[in-house]
């Protein structure tokens, strides 16, 4: 596992660092501050944006790309999908059975008539925690610098990660606790599937040796 993790640095270095500054916020910051400050700038081309952007960590786009994998390699379309049964189910047990009752931002704000809601978009109430569409995206971008060649593609990958987890908080959909978990369990769960089926299979009997000429 610390191979992989060596081998995607440049996913890897970028999760990291946000692992460890998410954490800082955490800390330091009361549940809605960060969710205020971004409601507080938002623009006409951040709703527009981020609107349909977070549609990234949509089971469809998960799905979508799962179908691609399987015309160019079945094994790594397989884990697609295993890691995003796994990640789906883990979360919906979070959400429906143990965290079902963690308010939404839209809740937890109460009439607070500053906040600014994108319209079309549809506000949840509860069921907060963790957030699904990061777990989603993480998952999924994680798997796909597991299956690039040119790992520089991990870099990218975590910054279309990021920002559909940002568009959870932009929306007024969950907390950086939220989005913060969900991105974890995402990126842990993709790791361990691909770790044990998405790489290709090594053959467990050893090759023939070569056979020797013997003179008469």
């Amino acid at each position: 596992m610390i191979r992989l993790i060596r081998e995607n640095s440049s996913f890897f270095i970028g999760f990291g660092i946000y692992l460890l500054g998410g954490l800082g916020l955490l800390i330091v910051l009361d549940k809605g501050d960060l969710l205020l400050w971004l409601n507080a700038y938002h623009t006409p081309i951040g709703d527009y944006f981020f609107r349909y952007y977070t549609f990234v960590g949509d089971g469809i786009f998960n799905l979508l790309i799962a179908a691609l994998l399987f015309f160019f390699h079945w094994r790594k379309a397989l884990a697609t999908v295993l890691s995003f049964a796994a990640v789906g189910l883990l979360v919906q047990l979070l959400k429906r059975l143990v965290f079902y009752a963690t308010p939404r931002p839209k809740t937890f704000f109460g009439d607070r008539e500053s906040l600014h809601f994108v319209e079309g978009v549809s506000i949840h109430a509860y069921q907060s925690f963790p957030s699904g569409h990061s777990a989603t995206a993480f998952s999924v971008f994680c798997l796909l610098t597991f299956f690039v060649k040119d790992k520089r593609w991990g870099a990218f990958f975590f910054i279309a990660a990021l920002l559909a987890a940002l568009s959870r908080m932009y929306l007024l959909q969950h907390f950086l606790i939220d989005v913060y978990f969900g991105a974890l369990l995402g990126v842990l769960i993709s790791s361990l599937i691909y770790y044990y089926l998405g790489k290709e299979p090594t053959s467990a009997i050893p090759p023939l040796p070569p056979q020797s000429k013997i003179s008469c």
